[in-house]
């Protein structure tokens, strides 16, 4: 783990509200995936759900926060459309705060694996009639994402080299840090 992150005072967890085409979403406890320092993450594409929910049991982030003010629906986290939306959720549980975002997205909680485990594991209730909302409810700011369709979720990154699968995810990442840290000379 790098240094930063466990010498940390507080982890925050700050997703942009996506769909995904391996986990459903990227939320709150998606995002954390990213703290791995491991360059090639694709290895543990096979039991990704399984990981997510290790790593927010290791690492509870006191806050999350999701923006949903623009949010990305169908085949993410790289090829799907934009969705105003307008809204931003933040809870200090990452679990509950997931599956509020996820019911805004019309997604149901319990359909998304990472939640439910997490859920199983005692980390926070999916079951929004447990959870307190402040603000508008739910079903004032609902709007149903698309998402990926099934032959694409189903087709995984598991299913490819770790090296093809690095470059198909990350190949974006390392183009935009390259081309700022050339800007910024």
């Amino acid at each position: 783990m790098n240094k930063t992150v466990a010498n940390a005072d507080a982890i925050i967890a700050m997703p942009v509200m996506k769909t995904h085409m391996n986990t459903a979403v990227t939320l709150g406890m998606k995002v954390l995936f990213g703290i791995l320092p491991e360059r090639k993450k694709s290895r543990y594409h096979p039991k990704l759900d399984h990981v997510i929910v290790d790593i927010a049991s290791a690492l509870k982030p006191r806050l999350a926060i999701i923006d949903g003010t623009i949010g990305m629906e169908g085949e993410g986290p790289f090829k799907g459309d934009p969705v105003e939306l307008g809204v931003v959720i933040a809870g200090n549980n990452v679990v509950s705060t997931d599956a509020c975002a996820a019911a805004v997205m019309g997604i149901d909680p319990s359909s998304i694996e990472h939640l439910r485990l997490a859920s199983e594991k005692r980390l926070g209730t999916i079951n929004l009639d447990e959870i307190e909302v402040r603000g508008k409810p739910i079903e004032a700011v609902r709007r149903t994402f698309r998402q990926a369709p099934p032959e694409k979720r189903e087709r995984g990154l598991s299913k490819i080299s770790v090296e093809l699968g690095y470059r198909a995810i990350h190949g974006n990442y390392e183009e935009a840090v390259k081309s700022w840290k050339e800007s910024a000379r």
